[in-house]
């Protein structure tokens, strides 16, 4: 008897039932920038973790050195006796 049930059972949820609800224009919207923030939280916490190691990937094939501008400035500065 349960072999016959199985093709009942999976088609049963196919068949449309009226739902009685209404969705607003405001949960409408709301429901957009959920998901919307949720995928952008997602790319961001991705690209957070990835951004440091690709910087130091692009500054190794680039050949530019650690030193940083706001270093250089302040050690140009030290040399003019500033």
């Amino acid at each position: 008897m349960r072999l016959n049930m199985l093709p009942l059972a999976l088609l049963l949820p196919l068949i449309p039932t009226p739902a009685f609800a209404y969705l607003g224009p405001g949960l409408g919207m709301g429901a957009v920038a959920t998901a919307l923030g949720v995928v952008v939280a997602v790319f961001l916490g991705l690209f957070s973790i990835l951004w440091y190691p690709l910087k130091r990937l692009i500054r190794r094939l680039t050949g530019r050195g650690t030193v940083l501008k706001t270093e250089r400035t302040v050690e140009a500065a030290r040399d003019r006796g500033m």
